[in-house]
């Protein structure tokens, strides 16, 4: 699971820099899920340390459309070539987003006929995973409309 502002600790992956923040949002189809969530303030933030956060937004507008409407994000190696992955949001007993559940796999593993049944897949567990962190649709619509003053 990929999560909210993670700090890298030294039992984490060994790739990434320990100590690090990763704000790289662009690269990683959980990044269009986690950008819908950020206030503007800190989707400033994050604009600021991508390589072309123009492009991000337009491809932002339409996998954003495709999120909504399903509920997880795919990646049909639109950001890596060879590379296809699939994310669906984790929520917490506030309804806010804390992380997304991934999988990730090449044309061989992931063909075009397994996606959906895959993005289904990982989308369920995501939504259990959500459960056990005490998370309840009412919980999210609630903590939602507090964010935007309602």
């Amino acid at each position: 699971m990929i999560c909210v502002n993670k700090v890298i600790h030294q039992a984490s992956v060994p790739m990434m820099e320990v100590g690090t923040r990763r704000r790289d949002l662009e690269k990683f189809p959980w990044g269009w899920i986690i950008y819908a969530h950020l206030s503007e303030a800190q989707r400033r933030i994050h604009r600021e340390t991508m390589v072309n956060d123009d492009e991000f937004i337009r491809k932002y507008r339409r996998w954003r459309a495709s999120y909504e409407k399903e509920g997880y994000a795919v990646d049909r190696e639109e950001l890596i070539s060879s590379l296809r992955r699939i994310a669906a949001p984790v929520f917490n007993t506030r309804g806010a987003l804390v992380g997304c559940l991934g999988i990730g796999g090449n044309p061989h593993s992931l063909p075009d006929g397994l996606l959906k049944e895959a993005a289904m897949r990982t989308l369920k567990h995501a939504r259990r995973l959500s459960a056990v962190l005490g998370y309840r649709e009412k919980s999210r619509e609630k903590n939602t409309n507090e964010e935007s003053g309602q």
